[in-house]
């Protein structure tokens, strides 16, 4: 009893002492939620008042970015309040007359860790849970929150005060085994920045020498992936609610990064406390506590830096070096290594001291750019053995590479890297949906892709350069390399991945990638037309010539058209597509009779041979085409621009007409740039030996005026004058055939 007494005594005399710091922690905490939660109850309003939100969707913004984990503000707070409270609770440590005082005390000096450990914690704790409880209740009040989902906020805070006590713990450390206030402000910046700059070298690497590396972190978050900030930044992302799930717990997902960041505080405590301990007390005043972990901390920061280095001088200029890379490696090595030196002893004549962990801190940095460099493990040719894989997806940018889906469907958690109800691409989509099981089929294009990476890698390595941004070799002018991601799911549960370049008009490569297309595993992962669940959209919308067109369709009326296109999409051979080009892109939408965010879900390309999805299109007024031969086009205006290789300049042009035959050529031989890239052509670089280019058209119609960038094709079939300015030279070809004579590939020579 006397024992408890005492440790309650102390820790109100320890409360004394970090007066200035409560009151920082009541004033942050009552800004970061009370008042952001009043400024945000108004636009709230403001929003609600005038239909552009909904009140689910408030209550959704609430739960993520108030009330719960993901207030910014609060964030803020739990990384920058840990080091202020750090560095305040044990200042006692890096002050020589403050050690001599505390340790003359009749007290344990594990007993005075602990009481300043959890007087820390508490400083922050609890105005941040009065003010969060005080908040929720004003969300309640408001109808903001609903008391179905009330359990969730306690969670929440619950994460929060883990991912402080967290770095509260790792600040600690920093401090015990420093003896220097600005000693111990850099340890916590190491602690925090090490581990995500070592990751994002890691990944700069990775890209720069292998051309098969894919990486699924975003570069928005790639400097936190590896450090305890990215690691508490993944846990409040996966317990984010989402568009579809409403507002959700995600335990589940988010439970190896809550057990990860556990382990982490307990680790740091334990560590923490056993060296207060064994920490001499005269190391108050140097720079750092224990000699032992000199050089290790030396070594791990130099050759962080030193690759860093490497990476900064290897691409600073037009011609990419090796030796330049291995200069800068060295140069960072040496610069870092006598700042650290410098630090340590306080004397700038002690920065070339301790050769041997100099000399270490570079050969090791130069062990890890020659792994990279020569490939020594295999990176770029390594398959997987067949036996151990389940499933294959295959993601690429042939044809459909407008496809796109809601986010929620191509990952099991709604990563806050993207916005609320955001859409991903098609590749993103297969990735996650497709499941190949035959194997061998697979392994026929994936094989060519890890020969090819490792024949990319050769050539690099022979010409001294790396991979990063490099030119593939174009053998002829029909050579035209498109993008394939693949991803191994293996039997063990773990997926790997890797992304590859791949000559498409090679007959070997389209023949593998034409057997795959024509699978209905393929077609059922690649489309999410398939996976449209009841209810999801209802209405489809598209833009034509004379302006937008939505319709709203009944539950079953929008069944029966993903029935019927998903139908005919499945009988759409990769030979048919060949020789089609879709009339008009529709989209599906959720229509709630309100404005929403990113309302287009889904795109859907209609092509003139689906027959029964154009008759159902017609028999409900919705267009099947971006023109449907309207004739109300009073003038029409191409504007030009391409470059002149002779003057070295662009030149800009521009036709115009008002003749009704005119305008009708023009019209059947153009099409919106989505459509004309749907079947694997690729009009984003004018090419002047092409017989299709991109354009300015501005269309003047009785309805107002129209105008976007659209392809136009077929010059032979154009007004003379718009012929000669689109199209340079007599003897382009009305279309550069492939060897396989379908895909169309504009070369970027």
């Amino acid at each position: 009893m006397t024992l408890k007494r005492l440790f309650v005594n102390l820790l109100k005399e320890n409360s004394k002492r970090r007066l200035w710091t409560i009151a920082m922690s009541i004033t942050a905490n009552f800004f970061a939620q009370i008042v952001y939660a009043i400024l945000m109850f108004g636009r709230y309003s403001e929003r609600l008042a005038t239909d552009r939100t909904t009140l689910d969707d408030i209550r959704i913004h609430f739960y993520n970015n108030v009330g719960g984990m993901g207030n910014v503000m609060v964030i803020g707070i739990t990384f920058i309040l840990p080091v202020i409270l750090a560095l305040q609770g044990y200042y006692y440590l890096l002050d020589s007359k403050q050690t001599d005082l505390y340790y003359s005390l009749p007290i344990k000096r594990e007993k005075l860790f602990d009481i300043n450990n959890l007087c820390g914690i508490l400083v922050f704790a609890i105005p941040y849970l009065v003010f969060n409880i005080i908040t929720v209740i004003m969300g309640l009040a408001r109808g903001y929150a609903t008391f179905d989902t009330i359990l969730l906020y306690p969670l929440n805070a619950l994460v929060i005060l883990l991912s402080f006590i967290m770095l509260y713990e790792i600040c600690t450390l920093a401090v015990v085994l420093t003896g220097h206030i600005v000693v111990a402000v850099l340890g916590c910046g190491v602690f925090y920045l090490l581990g995500s700059f070592a990751y994002s070298i890691f990944s700069f690497l990775m890209a720069t020498f292998f051309t098969s590396y894919w990486n699924e972190v975003s570069d928005y978050n790639i400097g936190y992936t590896g450090s305890p900030m990215g690691l508490a930044g993944e846990a409040i992302a996966r317990l984010h609610g989402d568009v579809n799930s409403e507002i959700a717990f995600y335990t589940f997902y988010a439970a190896p990064a809550i057990l990860k960041m556990l382990v982490i505080a307990i680790l740091s405590f334990v560590v923490s406390r056993i060296l207060v301990k064994r920490r001499p007390a005269e190391a108050a005043g140097k720079a750092m506590a224990f000699s032992i972990t000199r050089p290790v901390i030396k070594v791990a920061i130099a050759c962080v830096a030193g690759l860093g280095a490497g990476l900064v001088m290897y691409y600073i200029g037009d011609i990419h070096s090796v030796p330049m890379f291995i200069f800068g490696i060295i140069c960072g090595v040496l610069v870092v290594h006598a700042v650290i030196e410098t630090i340590y002893e306080f004397d700038f004549k002690a920065c070339l001291s301790h050769y041997a962990s100099l000399i270490v801190s570079a050969v090791i940095s130069l062990i890890v750019f020659a792994v990279f460099f020569f490939d020594i493990f295999g990176y770029e040719s390594w398959q997987p053995m067949p036996a151990r894989v389940a499933s294959v997806a295959i993601g690429d940018d042939v044809t459909y590479s407008g496809i796109m889906a809601p986010y929620s469907k191509t990952r099991d958690v709604v990563s806050a890297d993207f916005y609320y109800g955001s859409t991903a691409n098609g590749m993103e989509y297969a990735l996650y949906n497709m499941k190949l099981t035959d194997i061998d089929k697979a392994e026929k294009l994936t094989r060519l892709g890890a020969i090819n990476a490792k024949e990319f890698h050769k050539d690099a390595f022979s010409g001294g350069q790396g991979i990063y941004g490099h030119t593939y070799r174009e053998d002829d002018e029909n050579t035209c390399y498109r993008q394939f991601q693949v991803q191994w799911n293996l039997k063990n549960g773990k997926t790997v991945r890797r992304i590859y370049e791949l000559d498409i008009n090679n007959e070997e490569v389209l023949s593998a990638f034409k057997d795959i297309y024509n699978t209905d595993e393929f077609r059922k992962g690649k489309f999410p037309v398939y996976g449209i669940a009841r209810g999801e959209i209802n209405s489809l919308e598209g833009q034509t010539l004379t302006g937008e067109v939505r319709k709203k369709l009944t539950d079953d009326e929008m069944d029966e058209f993903l029935k019927i296109y998903s139908e005919e999409l499945s009988g759409q051979s990769f030979d048919d597509l060949a020789t089609q080009i879709p009339n008009i892109t529709l989209y599906g939408v959720m229509d709630a009779g309100k404005q929403a965010y990113y309302s287009q879900k889904y795109n859907f390309y209609i092509f003139d041979s689906f027959t029964r999805t154009n008759e159902f299109l017609k028999a409900h007024e919705i267009p099947t085409s971006w023109w449907n031969g309207d004739k109300d086009v009073n003038s029409i205006k191409v504007e030009i621009e391409r470059w002149d290789d002779v003057n070295k300049q662009e030149i800009y042009s521009n036709w115009e007409s008002s003749d009704s035959s005119e305008i009708d050529t023009v019209l059947k031989n153009i099409i919106p740039t989505d459509n004309y890239n749907v079947t694997g052509m690729n009009s984003d670089v004018y090419d002047e030996d092409d017989d299709a280019t991109t354009v300015q058209i501005t269309f003047n119609t009785s309805a107002g005026t129209y105008s976007d960038y659209l392809v136009i094709l077929n010059k032979d079939e154009l007004p003379d004058e718009l012929k000669k300015k689109c199209f340079v030279g007599d003897d382009a070809a009305l279309y550069r055939e492939s060897k396989s004579g379908w895909v169309k590939c504009v070369n970027n020579g």
